[in-house]
């Protein structure tokens, strides 16, 4: 496989990391030191996080990586009891369309 390739290949859920601050945090790919792919959300409160935006490097778009991001979210937002405000169009949209995560919603 190439390099080119190589760089290509839809990241996993291993590939997903998570950074947090008091205002705010990431869920976040980077590769070869480059961010790939990030949702970002901002904290209302402690238990409510704003989901305020979402990016895809345009080579790993319509492989479903911004869905591993929303995931992570999802996993952290039940783990921590937070609920979550969708701003950002794609997690609004991710939403609306699977019923089976909106029990993280406020």
């Amino acid at each position: 496989m190439s390099a080119k390739q190589t760089e290509t290949v839809a990241p996993s859920a291993s590939d997903v990391q998570f950074s947090e601050e008091e205002s705010g945090g990431r869920f976040f790919i980077d590769r070869k030191g480059k961010r790939v792919a990030e949702l970002t959300f901002a904290r209302k409160d402690t238990n409510k996080a704003v989901l305020d935006h979402s990016f895809v490097a345009p080579e790993l778009r319509g492989q479903g990586v911004a869905r591993l991001l929303l995931d992570a979210t999802v996993d952290w937002a039940r783990r921590t009891h937070t609920k979550v405000i969708p701003h950002c169009s794609y997690a609004d949209a991710e939403f609306k369309r699977d019923p089976s995560i909106g029990d993280v919603l406020a």
